[in-house]
This record gives structure tokens, C-alpha cells and sequence, in this order.
């Protein structure tokens, strides 16, 4: 009695006791296939045409109805056996896999001159070469007809061990300021050579250069001939730390550094864009920029050394005077116009803020017209624009050219047409060689 399942979805059976049941209900021959915990090749319940048996090592059975599907469920080390068997009509083939008894050999009990498919076994580190019977060898997925008892043994070929990979350790730089560090390589394994590469800012020098290990020690570090440096890894990870130190001495006595635009007037000077008023230490950070002053500094930033040009066709540029070259550069390179009215350039005439964005957008070509207007509208101050500034003056903060003036108890101002002092000029240079504006040199 009992309910058998199995696998292959065989259909539930309610077997009847043979006394107390009704005879009707009583099957027999109902197992067609599946895997069962109890060995049912003795029982009554197995129908005619499953012939096969594959007796698993986890102690569990599965039938089949030919050798083609028992060898399906079978795994190294299960033994398959032909249920029919007789003592005339059965032979035996053992598998033997010869991998330090790793996995059992496997037994197929079968019907004479049955061909049996021969598996593919596997072994971590190693090469499965064939089955060997002693005289011939036997590659799996061969079909192997077995006329007699025989013994196949795998035959296996050592996989090279391949090196230990040597293990890697961490390099990392500290956090630095007004430079830059590159390494040669972010980890590494003990003995290997590490480079380092500094790179100070403009104005500023290496002060110090240390790699400690794991435990704060410094390692040697070894300068090297193209300015880089070098040191042995260690068997750890480790950090390097740089400092730099202002290289850049204040030529300008007039300038202190709580002054807000110390920091742009001295990459201006730095870069050569600006120097003192009239070759003296003033720079007068204060005072308003002049006409001629400002063409000087964009031919620093644009004029690539050539300041020969043609004359300026304006009345009020005197030929004779230091600041003439640079004038004629500039309206010669359409950088700078002159005024209309009366045909002057504006010798000595102060430039507001407003007609300087026209100058750095007249320098690099800006479409102006592109601009969107509604960027003015986070400055309070924005409907003192000129009409014929406004759209200039959007392409100049959204570019980031232009930022507003700070103001002691509000938000920041444009202060359009309020003259530009050279400390602004200085900043506005600055904001646009760093925002890719303006290529210095160029």
C-alpha cells in the first residue's frame, strides 16, 4: 500500500490492500520512470518496458527504459544495471576515474554488445585525456560497445600550477593643496618601483615630499633625473604627503593680502598679464583701468609676441607714447573699437564693467545673441544694464566670466556701468583662462 510520486510527474496511485480493499482499485506495473528512495527493482510495481536502473551513491534509485536515458541520470560514480539480465545475455563495464578514490567507479551492468556513450569526467587540476583500457584509448562522447567484461581507468595530464600572484598594496595620496601628485601606480607589490610626479601650482613650489608606511615611518625616496621621485614598495600600504609653499614674491607694495583680489592679481602677474603702474611697485589695484591699459593686458593674454600693426586711425592715439603698439593691436585685431561719435579710441577714458565683457567677447568671438537674458535676473542691480550691454553681459555670467560685486548686507551686483579697476580686470582674466574662455597664449 502507499502513494508512490515521482519526477516525471507518474500519476498518484492508491493501492488497495489485497483482503479489506476493493480488488478494482488495485495497480501494479505503475513506476515508468523516476527516482525513488527504496529500491523497487524487486517489487511488483515497475512496468515491463523500464529495463534499466541507475542506483545513485546517495542511496536513491532511478528507472529508465533504455540505456540512452539511465546513462542521462547517471553521475560518476552510480552504477547503472540492466534488469532483465540473465546470466547469458549481461556483461560489465567499470569506469574507473583514478582520482585518489575521490569518486567511486561506476558499474554498468548491460545487455550484451550494448554501446554505452563514455562520459566526460572532470578532477580540479587536471586534464582529462581518455579512457584507457590498457591497449587503446577512448575519448569521451565515444560510443564504446561492451562484448565483454572490461575496465576503462581515466587517464588524466597535471594542469601547470601557475605562480602565485604576488599581493598588491595600496597607494594613496594624502590631500593636497595648491599642487598636484601622480603616481606611476595606485597599488603595487613589495620590491616594486613607484614614481611620483609633482606638480605645483602656478606661483608655488614643492615644500616637502614624504611616503610613510603603514606605521607613520618615512620610506627613502629617491629623486630621479627628470624631476620625478621614486621609492621601493614595501610589504604594506602606503601614503604619500605633499606640501607646497608660496614661490611668488608680492612685488607690489600697494597690495596686502586681505585685499579681495590678492589671489587674481597675483596669477595675473604671475601669468605676465599684469604689472605695476608705470614700471613702479604700485599696481594700484584700486584705481580705475584706463582704455590703453586694458589693451596692453589683453595683447599680454592674446597677442602671441607680434605687437607690430598698422596705426590706429584714431585722432587721440599718439603715436610716440608707450601705450601706442598695444592700442594699434587692438583695434587692428578688432579687440577693441573707438568711439563712434567722435572718432577717438578713449585714450585715458576708464572702461566700465559692462564695456569690458564686450571686450573679452569681441576676443574670443562670443555669439552674445545666444545668451540667455534671464541669467541678469539674479543680480538686484540688473535693469541698470545699457540696452546695447545686456546681451554681452548675459554671455559673460553664464560663462562665468563675470560674478557680481559683493556687497556688505545684500546679494551680489553687477554695477554695470560703474568703471572697472585693474584688481576686476584682474579677476575677470583669471575667471576666464580658468573656465576655458580665454587660452592664454593663444
Amino acid at each position: 500500500g502507499g502513494t508512490f510520486t515521482s519526477p516525471d510527474n507518474v500519476p498518484t496511485v492508491y493501492v488497495a490492500d489485497s483482503e479489506n480493499g476493493d480488488a478494482d482499485s488495485y495497480t501494479k506495473e505503475v513506476v515508468s520512470g523516476g527516482t525513488f528512495s527504496e529500491d523497487l527493482s524487486e517489487s511488483e510495481y515497475l512496468k515491463d518496458d523500464v529495463t534499466y536502473q541507475v542506483a545513485h551513491v546517495e542511496d536513491t534509485f532511478s528507472y529508465a527504459k533504455s540505456l540512452t536515458d539511465a546513462q542521462k541520470l547517471a553521475q560518476p560514480g552510480d552504477n547503472i544495471t540492466y534488469l532483465k539480465e540473465t546470466a547469458s545475455n549481461t556483461v560489465t563495464l567499470t569506469l574507473n576515474y583514478n582520482d585518489g578514490s575521490a569518486t567511486a567507479n561506476s558499474t554498468f551492468t548491460v545487455e550484451s554488445d550494448a554501446e554505452i556513450i563514455l562520459p566526460k569526467p572532470t578532477r580540479d587540476g587536471y586534464t582529462f585525456k581518455g579512457w584507457s583500457d590498457g591497449a587503446n584509448t577512448y575519448n569521451a562522447g565515444d560510443s564504446y560497445k561492451v562484448t565483454g567484461g572490461a575496465t576503462l581507468t581515466a587517464v588524466w595530464s597535471a594542469n601547470a600550477t601557475p605562480a602565485p600572484t604576488p599581493e598588491q598594496f595600496d597607494v594613496a595620496v594624502a590631500d593636497v593643496q595648491n599642487g598636484a601628485v601622480e603616481l606611476s601606480a595606485k597599488t603595487a607589490k613589495e620590491g616594486q618601483k613607484v614614481t611620483v610626479t609633482v606638480t605645483p601650482d602656478l606661483g608655488w613650489e614643492l615644500a616637502q615630499l614624504t611616503v610613510a608606511d603603514e606605521d607613520g615611518d618615512a620610506l627613502e625616496l629617491t629623486e630621479n633625473a627628470d624631476g620625478t621621485y621614486s621609492f621601493t614598495m614595501p610589504a604594506g600600504d602606503v601614503t604619500v604627503h605633499a606640501s607646497f609653499a608660496d614661490a611668488w614674491e608680492n612685488p607690489f607694495t600697494d597690495l596686502s593680502e586681505d585685499h579681495w583680489g590678492y589671489g587674481a592679481v597675483r596669477t595675473a602677474n604671475l601669468l605676465g598679464l599684469m604689472k605695476g603702474i608705470g614700471g613702479t611697485t604700485l599696481f594700484a589695484p584700486d584705481d580705475g583701468l584706463m582704455r590703453e591699459q586694458a589693451a596692453t593686458v589683453m595683447w599680454n593674454l592674446m597677442g602671441a609676441g607680434d605687437v607690430s600693426r598698422p596705426e590706429a586711425p584714431q585722432a587721440d592715439v599718439d603715436q610716440s607714447q608707450w601705450y601706442a603698439p598695444y592700442v594699434n593691436w587692438a583695434v587692428d585685431s578688432k579687440v577693441m573699437d573707438g568711439y563712434d561719435d567722435d572718432g577717438a579710441f578713449g585714450v585715458g577714458d576708464s572702461l566700465t564693467r559692462e564695456q569690458f565683457a564686450a571686450v573679452v567677447a569681441k576676443a574670443v568671438g562670443a555669439d552674445v545673441d545666444s545668451a540667455d537674458q534671464a541669467a541678469l535676473g539674479a543680480f538686484p542691480d540688473a535693469d541698470g544694464v545699457s540696452g546695447w550691454a545686456r546681451a554681452t553681459m548675459a554671455w559673460a555670467v553664464e560663462a562665468g566670466v563675470l560674478n557680481g560685486v559683493e556687497t556688505e548686507d545684500g546679494p551680489r551686483e553687477l554695477q554695470a556701468t560703474r568703471e572697472l579697476t585693474r584688481a576686476e580686470m584682474a579677476a575677470m582674466m583669471v575667471n576666464a583662462i580658468e573656465v576655458g574662455v580665454l587660452d592664454f597664449g593663444a
